[in-house]
């Protein structure tokens, strides 16, 4: 017997709701990375090939990094702490310390 697994609803939900356009883009950007074989992009990484992507909009403050917690939030990205970087500065070290990559829970 089979077990048939049935598609979570939350699934697509980045499709639907506010921002949609930024969640959308986000996930485009790690579909184009891994094509090349880049398997964790950092928020820097991810806010330059928004354009490339066709998300040609600026982003509010933090908007991005909003985007990228509610991603995870719903288990589409995974997020990996980045502790082999040098930071000068607290604000470089919560930036960069933070690296996201395509979930591979579901």
């Amino acid at each position: 017997m089979t077990t048939m697994h049935r598609v979570p609803p939350e699934m697509f939900r980045f499709a639907t709701e506010q921002n949609a356009d930024l969640y959308t883009a986000v996930l485009r950007v790690f579909g184009e990375a891994n094509e090349r074989l880049e398997t964790t992009l950092g928020p820097d990484g991810i806010e330059e090939r928004l354009g490339f992507v066709g998300l040609f909009r600026a982003l509010g403050p933090d908007e991005l990094g909003r985007a990228l917690s509610q991603l995870g939030k719903w288990q589409l990205l995974d997020v990996i702490q980045n502790h082999g970087a040098d930071y000068s500065t607290a604000a470089e070290y919560e930036r960069g310390n933070l690296q996201y990559s395509l979930s591979l829970s579901r």
